[in-house]
């Protein structure tokens, strides 16, 4: 029985800026424009594809370096989180972030890390 699909997608970004070109002279596809993305943007798009039940953690630095973890298809928004902070944790110490993971989002929902909590206080 599938109690849960994890998926670890992870990006470790040196300049995180990811631009979208393609053939012809002008770098774009048959003349049409493309709005540059970072790999993040890239990223989190693809997360909000995903069924409910889903979390996404991060560590680094979306500007520049970073990992990520992300869970969905779970059977509780608990199971789901523990799974993207274990994944993201593990990608964290491959690439050797010195940031802790912070829960990013839950379903849809963006986290607002507790620092930014307490600082609004």
């Amino acid at each position: 029985m599938v109690i849960g699909k994890k998926i670890w997608w992870v990006m470790s970004i040196v300049g995180a800026s990811a631009m979208l070109t393609g053939c012809g002279s002008s770098g774009t596809p048959m003349g049409v424009a493309f709005k540059a993305r970072t790999q993040f943007e890239v990223e989190w798009a693809h997360f909000l594809e995903f069924e409910s039940d889903k979390a996404l953690a991060i560590a680094g630095d979306v500007g520049s370096r970073f990992v990520l973890g992300y869970s969905f298809g779970y059977l509780t928004e608990g199971s789901a989180i523990e799974a993207a902070m274990e994944a993201c944790e593990l990608r964290r110490a491959e690439r050797r972030i010195d940031d802790d993971c912070i829960l990013y989002a839950v379903d849809d929902r963006l986290i607002a890390p507790a620092d930014e909590d307490r600082d609004s206080n």
